[in-house]
């Protein structure tokens, strides 16, 4: 390119054209056209999330149902601040309760590990006290447990939640935010820059509002569909892969509610005498059959029987019901595919056959399949905020959440005393360890019992003591028959006692 180009262009843009003869690569291309301003650009979605709202959670009682059974378990947990002193035990823990069919020995191993790797904090500076606060009372409207239903409800229909807090620029909590806000996820959009690309910004155009990356926390479901607008900043909303079962349920309540309200007849009887070609006649012979109609077979008593007319009678179907469309099969099985998409148990909806031990099951099910990991993604998404951008870099602060408000991970006492019941040897504290309670401290505690009659096994064995005597006497151990009248006349006498012998220990 020569002086006069250049002079004619513009140094600028020659050095862009330049730029772009060496440019080859697709990737460099989606790379340059994101260099646009420090705030990005706004990668439209191309999904549209409202939908999930609208037509989901606001219409489809199933959708409603699954995702509030989620909300109610995942808002229980306290959560609090704690130092870590032991990252390996803590991962340790971690892993543990991420397994979907963990036992109970698991969970409590968990806790014993966690109790080893973290230490509650008892003293607050002023950031830590601000943190704390915090963690009850997300704003001046909502609770934390309130504000993280928000959030949840969110991230389950359209895959995201964006959590806006506002860090303080001076002060003593300077970058703690002052409050924690719920943005509509369905309203925001990403500002991306870069490749490959990331988010630089968050706008919300309904209300001509912008964001900074360090003022949001946005925790998304992994999207797969990459695409150059990069599509894969927002999540994946789980329900986008059912949109066609969430259609069909919806046209299949639409279609049995217009039914009943509209259904009205659903046969004619016509006459169809062939004798009569009177009009007049006709029609007041079908006046008479409607009134013996009426008079003789309407009614809950009349069901079942037979109409008997003296004319020849025909008849036209009107549609068909909602049994013959299939309607309600349709809406079951559509139900049992949303409780799949969120690994919800469908016998807590009455979808399925259920007993007892199966609503038990599913209930432990549902906090370990569908609200545990999105408790874990939570505490994982905010402890690495509050360390980067919201005030506690290089602090040790830790934020987690107690899983003893779930009674469903606690073990049934009464099927474990039954179980330990059958056991031919074992001691007071462990049966009241399998039933989670607290171990006793007499030295009895710890002595193993024998099944029969619940008595201590040392009181079946003979002593040191007992062994010289019977030693003295030339009765080896025990072998004279007086004397193992002796033990067993001991013995029945302990096994007396032995039920309330263990139950004391039990109580």
């Amino acid at each position: 390119m020569n002086l006069l180009q250049k002079w004619i262009l513009g140094q600028k843009l020659v050095n862009q054209i330049n730029e772009l003869k060496f440019i080859s690569d697709p990737a460099i291309h989606h790379a340059i056209r994101y260099k646009v301003g420090t705030d990005g650009k706004i990668v439209n979605p191309v999904d549209n999330k409202s939908i999930y709202i609208t037509e989901g959670y606001n219409k489809n009682d199933i959708v409603y149902s699954v995702i509030n059974k989620i909300l109610n378990k995942a808002v229980l947990p306290e959560w609090g601040l704690y130092k870590v002193v032991d990252e390996v035990k803590l991962k340790e823990s971690q892993r543990l309760m991420l397994q979907k069919h963990v036992s109970f020995k698991d969970i409590k191993k968990a806790k014993e590990l966690k109790a080893e790797a973290v230490e509650p904090l008892s003293k607050f500076d002023t950031k830590a006290g601000k943190l704390k606060d915090l963690l009850k009372y997300a704003n001046s409207e909502y609770t934390f447990a309130d504000h993280q239903r928000k959030l949840f409800l969110y991230k389950l229909l359209v895959g995201d939640y964006y959590e806006w807090g506002i860090p303080l620029k001076a002060g003593a909590n300077e970058g703690v935010p002052n409050e924690l806000w719920c943005l509509p996820a369905h309203l925001v959009n990403i500002k991306g820059a870069g490749f490959p690309i990331k988010t630089a910004s968050y706008e919300l155009t309904t209300f001509n509002q912008f964001f900074t990356k360090e003022e949001v926390l946005h925790e998304r479901y992994v999207n797969p569909n990459s695409d150059i607008s990069g599509q894969e900043l927002y999540g994946f909303a789980p329900l986008r892969a059912f949109l066609k079962n969430l259609d069909r349920n919806n046209s299949a309540k639409e279609a049995s509610t217009a039914k009943f309200k509209n259904g009205g007849i659903e046969e004619i009887i016509f006459i169809d005498d062939p004798s009569i070609t009177d009009h007049e006649a006709k029609a007041a012979q079908a006046r008479a059959l409607r009134a013996k109609f009426q008079d003789e077979y309407a009614g809950a008593a009349n069901r079942g029987k037979i109409a008997v007319s003296g004319l020849k009678t025909g008849s036209v179907h009107l549609g068909n019901s909602p049994v013959e469309l299939g309607i309600i099969d349709s809406e079951k099985w559509d139900a049992i595919m949303f409780c799949n998409a969120y690994d919800v148990p469908p016998e807590l909806l009455g979808l399925t056959q259920k007993t007892y031990n199966n609503v038990i099951e599913a209930q432990k099910a549902l906090i370990l399949g569908a609200v545990m990991p999105l408790l874990v993604s939570r505490r994982a998404a905010f402890n690495w905020k509050t360390q980067t951008d919201w005030g506690f870099k290089d602090v040790n602060i830790y934020v987690d959440f107690e899983t003893d408000c779930f009674p469903e991970l606690m073990p049934n006492a009464s099927e474990i005393i039954d179980a330990t019941s059958r056991i031919m040897m074992i001691t007071p504290n462990e049966e009241r360890e399998r039933i989670n309670m607290e171990a006793r401290p007499e030295p009895e505690a710890d002595e193993v019992m024998v099944l029969q009659g619940r008595y201590p096994l040392s009181d079946l064995q003979a002593n040191e003591v007992d062994n010289a005597l019977n030693a003295d006497n030339g009765t080896g151990n025990g072998a004279d028959n007086g004397q193992a009248n002796n033990n067993g006349a001991r013995a029945n006498q302990n096994g007396k006692a032995g039920v309330s012998y263990a139950k004391e220990f039990l109580s």
